[in-house]
């Protein structure tokens, strides 16, 4: 199995199960903070909407499909700030779907030597696999918080 037939397998799994977990959550619960500290339906979907398409696209490839007005209430850096904050659930699904569909494509059409090629981050030179296998994680994880939210939330 080639590295893009390992990704795209690991890739599609997590998007299967996020499918599986977006529609259980409302504009309501979707919002809902179990405790301060931890991250809301909402937030996780808008961030591992910036994440793969930071990870898979952007910072690897020159290319991002995402708002990038966003990144604010999104990216590894945002604050957790008041409901009224951020745009409403069904909006930030709609952009998950949107941005998925054109990462989606775009990593279609890369190549196997594409993967082992560098390129520049923050100065530093990292293989462009370096960035696909860490959306791997970063998405993995943020699925299982919204499993565990769903769980806490009693949502079925």
């Amino acid at each position: 199995m080639s590295f893009k037939d390992s990704f795209r397998f690991d890739y599609d799994y997590i998007h299967q199960r996020i499918q599986q977990l977006i529609d259980k959550f409302d504009e309501d619960s979707a919002f809902v903070r179990p405790s301060p500290d931890m991250n809301h339906a909402a937030w996780l979907l808008g961030h591992i909407t910036w994440c793969e398409d930071s990870l898979v696209a952007e910072v690897p490839y020159g290319k991002t499909y995402r708002k990038k007005e966003w990144d604010s209430l999104f990216d590894f850096h945002s604050e957790k700030l008041d409901r009224d904050r951020y745009p409403g659930y069904r909006e930030i699904v709609e952009h998950y779907w949107n941005v998925h569909n054109k990462v989606l494509e775009h990593f279609g059409a890369l190549t196997e030597e594409t993967f082992s090629t560098l390129t520049i981050y923050e100065g530093n030179h990292h293989s462009r696999m370096t960035f696909l296998v860490h959306f791997i994680e970063e998405g993995s994880t943020h699925v299982g918080q919204l499993q565990y939210l769903c769980k806490i939330l009693q949502l079925k």
